[in-house]
């Protein structure tokens, strides 16, 4: 008999596969408005990491870019049919050549009940490679949202995450997809 942690990593490893075949394949429709203000969640507030002690430059860059926005889910997960996920993006830096164009963006996700701001160091340095970089909370852990949240299961963790792909790959590039990518139980 498997553990509940196996059979949950297992779920949430095989989530990634799933939501890079969906996305890669998927012809929605372009969108031309910014992710943050069409689905901005107006309750959530950023950490603030000096008044936690935190004094690393990095972190405090990285809790200051950080964002929610709601994404559908199911009634099994949220009342409401929506959930905040919370996820830090650093914009890709221009080169001056058109490559970087072509680059789907990256969703990184962090190891087990971590958070985004894992990604804090490797986010700005991938970006100034020319990459688009969203690093994403699962929902319960990090700072998504808690309240009027029914399940914080695997199965619950991969609708809110597959949701927010979605929602980058309609917003940032119509639909042709990501690249995700983890660590941990992440990757």
């Amino acid at each position: 008999i498997e553990s509940n942690m196996s059979v949950t990593m297992k779920r949430i490893g095989v989530v990634f596969i799933l939501v890079n075949c969906i996305l890669l394949h998927n012809n929605c429709a372009v969108n031309a408005f910014s992710i943050s203000s069409t689905l901005a969640d107006v309750s959530f507030v950023a950490p603030d990491v000096v008044a936690a002690g935190i004094s690393e430059p990095a972190c405090e860059d990285a809790a200051n870019k950080m964002q929610r926005i709601l994404v559908p889910v199911s009634k099994d997960v949220s009342p409401t049919e929506k959930v905040g996920i919370s996820y830090i993006h650093w914009s890709s830096t221009s080169t001056g050549d058109n490559k970087n164009k072509a680059r789907l963006p990256l969703v990184l996700v962090p190891g087990f009940d971590s958070s985004c701001l894992e990604y804090r160091r490797l986010g700005p340095k991938l970006a100034a490679l020319g990459v688009d970089v969203y690093a994403v909370d699962l929902l319960g852990w990090g700072y998504t949202q808690l309240d009027d949240v029914s399940s914080f299961s695997a199965q619950s963790k991969i609708e809110g995450l597959t949701s927010f792909c979605r929602v980058v790959s309609e917003k940032k590039n119509g639909g042709k997809g990501i690249c995700i990518g983890g660590a941990s139980l992440g990757g």
